[in-house]
């Protein structure tokens, strides 16, 4: 069971190769080799892991199947586009966890990274990731391997603050104005739920597929085992026998002549004898 991490991966990078996905990178230039760019038309994007219930927000951030918020990587090498989710840059290693400090602020929108002691309650380190309530931007599709763009991200600016008690070394600079521009690249102008329905279908069409070649092979299989009983009755011994039976012949209508035995047979068997006569007997 260990060995599943790897296999993923390994399996990941493979289809990585085979699609020509634009490479993300941590802040550490580091390649992301399990990570996907939210938006792959775009010239620069950030990137969410490619798993099963991970979700691209409208606000930069991932966030996965746990409910989990991440800061991921992006397609910018340098880590210096204001495309990039320009939060808590001191994990350089990789990806890392926000923690939302709404339950001390009463904002949604307010986060310290992880790791940071008592950063939501002092406020060291806290900021502001804007949107306050971002939505699900892009979702992941297993059978296209990458995001698909569901809705496009708002044209109003999005900026990031620190809180006035601190300052944190990981701030996002202000005034990034490029998501608006963002899903206009590389669209064709179909809507974002035009894309979606062609993942849906997608899946669809694979199923129906699968369907197919289920039904064919269990037919085959029961043709196979109708021909195996067929040989069985073929060499095995028979159901009726024709010995013994009579076939009918035609009478002949006068009876055949046979030739007529010798004298011995004659006398012995043809010729009655005469009588014999008793000797008499006298009665005193």
């Amino acid at each position: 069971m260990k060995s599943r991490p790897f296999t993923t991966i390994i399996i990941l990078c493979i289809l990585r190769t085979c699609t020509a996905v634009s490479q993300c990178y941590y802040p550490n230039g580091r390649v992301a080799i399990t990570d996907f760019p939210c938006d792959p038309d775009a010239e620069t994007s950030p990137c969410c892991a490619g798993s099963f219930g991970t979700v691209c927000l409208s606000n930069k951030l991932c966030q996965g199947a746990d409910g989990n918020v991440i800061r991921g990587s992006c397609t910018d090498s340098q880590f210096g586009s204001s495309s990039c989710a320009l939060y808590c840059l001191s994990a350089r290693l990789g990806g890392t966890d926000l923690i939302s400090c709404s339950n001390v602020t009463g904002n949604s929108a307010s986060y310290c990274c992880d790791h940071t002691v008592n950063c939501c309650d002092r406020g060291v380190g806290r900021f502001d990731v804007l949107p306050a309530n971002p939505h699900t931007w892009a979702t992941w599709a297993a059978v296209s391997t990458g995001f698909v763009v569901v809705r496009a991200l708002s044209t109003s600016t999005s900026t990031s603050t620190t809180s006035a008690t601190g300052t944190s070394t990981s701030t996002p600079p202000a005034g990034d104005t490029s998501p608006a521009s963002v899903p206009q690249q590389g669209h064709s102008g179909l809507p974002a739920a035009a894309y979606a329905g062609i993942g849906v279908g997608s899946v669809i069409g694979a199923l129906f597929i699968a369907a197919v070649f289920y039904l064919v092979w269990r037919l085959r299989k029961q043709k196979a085992g109708t021909e195996n009983a067929g040989e069985v009755v073929a060499y095995g011994p028979p159901l009726s026998s024709t010995h013994g039976q009579h076939v009918p012949k035609e009478l002949p209508l006068e009876p055949e002549p046979r030739e007529v035995q010798g004298d011995n047979d004659w006398n012995s068997h043809s010729v009655p004898r005469p009588p014999t006569e008793l000797p008499g007997h006298t009665y005193h």
